[in-house]
C-alpha cells in the first residue's frame, strides 16, 4: 500500500511541473506510458495460494466453488463488514475530494502558480506513507492486545485528523505555509485507514472468500466513494461559488468566487471523517463475534480430517 501515497506524489510533482512548463495535456502521456508497461507486467504476477499460514486452511470450506450470491450473502452476512464497506465509501470520497481539488485550492485560495500548488500536494501525500506504516505496525502490536485493537488504531488516528484537516482550512488565505504544515499531519493520519481497516477484513473472512469480501468492498469503495466524491465537492463548490457572488452582488464568478467556494466546499472532508469514525467505532462492536464465529467454522472444518 506505500504504493499509493508514494504514487500520488510522485503524479504531484510530475504532472505540475509538465503543466507549469508545457501544458496538462501532456502530462497524461507522461504517465500513459509506465501505465501501459506495468499492465503487461502485471500479466506475469503469479497468483499465490490463499490461506496457507491459516490454520486448518486446506479444509476451511469450499466456498471457492459457491456461487457468487452465496458467497456475498455470507460476507455481507457479517456486520463488521457492512460497517467497513460503508467506512471506505466515506473514506474514498474524501480522498478522491482531496486527491482531485487540493491542488486547485492552493492555488486559488492561497494564489500560488500550478507547480508550487504540486510540489506542496505532493509533500502531502508522500507524508501518507508514514501513516499507512506507522498504522500498520500500530495496529499488529494493538491486534495483540485483543481482536478490536486495529480499529481502535484507525478510530484514534482517523479522528485526529480531523482537527489538523480544520486547522489547515482555517489558515487565512495567502498563508501556504501554515496551510501545508497542518496539512501534513492531516494527510499522514488519513492513510492510517488501510494499514488498519484492511487487515481488519482479512481477520473476519475465511481464506476462500477473501477475494470476494474485497471485491464487494472495493465495489462500494470506488462506485460510491471515488465516483462521489469529486462530482460532490465539485457540485459544492459551484454552489458556494454562486453564493459568494451573490454575497457581492456579482452576476460574474470571479476567481475569488471560486477559491472562497472551494475552500468551503473542503470542510466536507472533515465532516465526512467524523462520520467515518462513527463507522468504525461501531465496527468495533461487532468485529470480536464476527472473528471467532470465523475461527470456530475453521475449527470444525479442521475436525473433520
Amino acid at each position: 500500500m506505500l504504493g499509493l501515497p508514494l504514487g500520488l506524489a510522485l503524479s504531484f510533482l510530475v504532472s505540475s511541473a509538465i503543466a507549469e512548463r508545457r501544458s496538462w495535456q501532456e502530462a497524461f502521456y507522461v504517465a500513459g506510458l509506465p501505465g501501459l508497461i506495468l499492465a503487461i507486467a502485471a500479466l506475469f504476477i503469479v497468483d499465490p495460494e490463499r490461506g496457507g499460514s491459516d490454520p486448518h486452511s486446506p479444509k476451511t470450506t469450499k466456498a471457492g466453488s459457491l456461487p457468487f450470491l452465496t458467497a456475498a450473502r455470507r460476507v455481507l452476512g457479517m456486520p463488521t463488514m457492512r460497517w467497513i464497506i460503508a467506512s471506505g465509501a466515506v473514506h474514498n470520497f474524501n480522498m478522491y475530494a482531496l486527491g482531485t481539488f487540493l491542488a486547485s485550492f492552493l492555488k486559488r485560495y492561497h494564489q500560488v502558480g500550478v507547480e508550487r500548488a504540486g510540489q506542496v500536494s505532493g509533500l502531502v501525500f508522500g507524508f501518507g506513507a508514514l501513516g499507512i506504516f506507522a498504522a500498520g505496525w500500530l495496529a499488529d502490536r494493538a491486534f495483540r492486545r485483543g481482536v478490536r485493537g486495529r480499529l481502535y488504531v484507525a478510530c484514534i488516528g482517523l479522528g485526529l485528523a480531523i482537527p489538523c484537516l480544520l486547522l489547515a482550512l482555517a489558515a487565512p488565505a495567502g498563508q501556504l505555509g501554515l496551510c501545508a504544515v497542518c496539512l501534513l499531519p492531516a494527510c499522514m493520519l488519513l492513510y492510517a485507514y488501510y494499514g488498519t481497516v484492511y487487515a481488519t477484513i482479512q481477520d473476519i473472512t475465511e481464506p476462500s472468500l477473501r477475494g470476494t469480501a474485497m471485491a464487494i468492498y472495493f465495489c462500494a469503495m470506488y462506485l460510491l466513494g471515488a465516483v462521489l466524491g469529486p462530482v460532490g465537492t465539485g457540485w459544492l463548490s459551484d454552489h458556494y461559488t454562486r453564493r459568494a457572488a451573490a454575497a457581492d452582488g456579482s452576476t460574474e464568478l470571479t476567481e475569488l468566487h471560486k477559491a472562497i467556494g472551494l475552500h468551503n466546499a473542503m470542510y466536507m472532508v472533515p465532516i465526512l471523517t467524523g462520520v467515518l469514525v462513527v463507522f468504525l467505532f461501531a465496527a468495533t462492536w461487532t468485529v470480536q463475534g464476527d472473528y471467532w464465529r470465523l475461527h470456530k467454522r475453521m475449527e470444525a472444518f479442521g475436525g473433520e480430517g
